[in-house]
């Protein structure tokens, strides 16, 4: 059987990083049910407002967890575009 050859573009694209597909934002809440920590915040916003923005936008990616967690599952470009929009 004849060895395969990797051509230059198979060896690109196995050095090149792949785009996560998802971005998961893991959400604490504290015994009241506010928000004590949450991922991906922008740093203009408390934890609470990025959490409450999150739920406003993208309320049905939210999936809650046991022991007062929580994640949302989102596409990076949706994160980001989330980050950079003024909150209305």
């Amino acid at each position: 059987m004849a060895k395969e050859e990797k051509t230059e573009t198979d060896e690109a694209a196995e050095a090149a990083p792949a785009k996560p597909a998802v971005t998961m934002i893991h959400v604490r809440f504290s015994a009241d049910g506010s928000v004590n920590e949450i991922g991906e915040r922008p740093t203009s916003l408390t934890p609470q407002d990025w959490f409450n923005r999150l739920s406003d936008k993208a309320g049905t990616k939210f999936q809650p967890l046991s022991g007062g967690r929580g994640i949302f599952r989102l596409p990076p470009e949706e994160v980001e575009a989330l980050k950079t929009m003024t909150a209305n």
